[in-house]
């Protein structure tokens, strides 16, 4: 006789364990609930300071549309895909950059659903002239995808890796169609004070790549000058490579010349150092050929070092007289170290949030809040990735400024001195509580009532 075999025993095994295992209660939340645990079901006191926002999953009002859009954006052409509410595709395509073509595109989508249709449109990137010119279409919904975001959804659904702008449209308009709740649309147009900041910003970035390559070629033909002059961006500094640009013409022409080149810009110390520098020089090599292409470089990047400065004037000053206009100028204007650098940084960042919001709002729109990642008994704090970047930066960047003004913001450094991040993010998260406060009660900034607040508040 057989005896059983081994699927029939592993079934047996099965039903046994089923039959003896305790029977889980499955918790689940819905809107009506308001966060109570179902009766039965006692709280762990472990878990007493969870969250409530958690409980309130999906509280977000629903955008489902009659299609949705989505468009694969290039710099000459745009694939598109239209597909309905039940996933089929309706259309697909590709047309050329013009905005009176993607007008005629949007329109006929708009006819292929009805007039009483709502279309939803979704883009990958929101920084390009498309973007800005659906935001102004008021009879369509508009969506930014995160290009991290879509780059994860296309893996899951394209296991070979396979990509084509195609079948990027297609995607679009699919997680469009399934993840749609999870976006917000894009209603507002980017401010013109932050853009100017922004331009502002990016033209520093150029001014500072420019003046890296400049101290490495004057590494090579003339070391002495960055002994000397302790900024690389001094004006008399400037003047002087102009002039005499290696060490070898600044020696032949003598402190005369110098002077006369640079009279106006530095003081007699700095001659007599100079001097002394000079005499006692030796090039590091005499190739002619090489030293004429440095040469060659060192005029150029001062030059484009000059025109920067100018750049960053300019923009800076239109950047002000935007700030002016604005109703939290007189208040904002008042922190340390605002000027006419961070003061309208700082007002763009509040301009966009609406009156009376809370710091916790803006500390994790602007991604200064970190995050907590816990499992068991792992538990870390990392750096929270989503928020406006540049939001993020102004506000790091003005904490770290902030440590040379105010007491209390260097002593926070001077404690965490090892760890620069950490530091500029638990200033940066007081100032934009500070700044809150400020905004609520119309007052401008007092460090002594701020220092006096926090004497009165638990360690």
């Amino acid at each position: 006789m057989k005896g059983p075999s081994v699927d029939s025993g592993l079934k047996i095994l099965r039903r046994t364990l089923r039959s003896r295992s305790p029977k889980r209660t499955s918790i689940g939340y819905s809107q009506g609930s308001k966060g109570q645990l179902p009766q039965g079901i006692t709280p762990n006191p472990r878990y007493k300071t969870m969250n409530k926002n958690l409980l309130q999953f999906n509280m977000s009002p629903s955008h489902q549309a009659q299609a949705y859009l989505g468009i694969d954006w290039a710099s000459q052409k745009h694939d598109w895909c239209l597909r309905g509410a039940d996933g089929k595709i309706l259309g697909h395509g590709v047309i050329d950059n013009s905005p009176q073509v993607i007008t005629a595109l949007i329109n006929a989508c708009l006819r292929t659903i009805g007039s009483h249709g709502k279309l939803n449109v979704g883009l990958e990137s929101s920084n390009n002239p498309i973007a800005r010119q659906l935001r102004e279409n008021e009879s369509i919904v508009f969506f930014v995808i995160h290009p991290g975001t879509f780059a994860t959804y296309r893996e899951t659904k394209r296991k070979s890796k396979a990509k084509d702008d195609t079948s990027d449209a297609a995607l679009i308009s699919d997680y469009l169609r399934r993840h749609g709740d999870e976006l917000t649309p894009c209603i507002e147009h980017e401010s013109p004070l932050n853009l100017l900041c922004r331009y502002r910003r990016k033209e520093v970035d150029n001014r500072t790549a420019s003046e890296n390559i400049l101290t490495a070629d004057l590494k090579q033909v003339f070391p002495e000058v960055l002994e000397i002059f302790d900024d690389i961006a001094h004006p008399g500094l400037q003047a002087l490579l102009l002039a005499f640009p290696t060490m070898q013409e600044a020696k032949a022409a003598g402190m005369p010349a110098i002077i006369a080149a640079i009279g106006k810009h530095c003081r007699k110390a700095t001659f007599d150092k100079l001097e002394t520098a000079l005499s006692q020089a030796q090039p590091f090599f005499t190739n002619k050929r090489i030293i004429a292409v440095i040469r060659c470089n060192i005029l150029a990047q001062v030059a484009k070092i000059q025109a920067a400065n100018q750049i960053i004037e300019t923009l800076e000053d239109e950047a002000h007289a935007l700030a002016i206009k604005s109703k939290k100028y007189s208040i904002l204007d008042t922190l340390p170290a605002a000027g006419k650098v961070f003061c309208p940084r700082l007002i763009a960042i509040f301009d966009a949030l609406p009156d009376g919001v809370d710091p916790e709002t803006v500390l994790i729109l602007n991604g200064i809040a970190p995050v907590t990642i816990s499992s068991g008994n792992f538990r870390t704090v990392k750096m929270r990735h989503s928020g406006k970047g540049f939001s993020c930066q102004t506000l790091f960047e003005y904490a770290a400024m902030t440590k040379l003004h105010c007491g209390w913001a260097a002593e926070i450094f001077q404690k965490h001195k090892k760890r620069f991040g950490t530091a500029a993010r638990k200033v940066a998260e007081k100032w934009v509580r500070i700044i809150c406060a400020m905004l609520k009660t119309n007052t401008p900034y007092n460090e002594e009532a701020w220092l006096a607040s926090r004497k009165l508040q638990p360690t």
